[in-house]
């Protein structure tokens, strides 16, 4: 069970820096 929810907390990271890094890219093309 702690397995599963370090791999779930280590995705939900994965999602945020992958939203973020899409919010940067679209700052530098405005």
């Amino acid at each position: 069970m702690a397995r599963f929810a370090a791999l779930a907390e280590l995705t939900n990271v994965q999602n945020s820096f992958a939203i973020s890094s899409r919010w940067f890219q679209f700052d530098e093309g405005t």
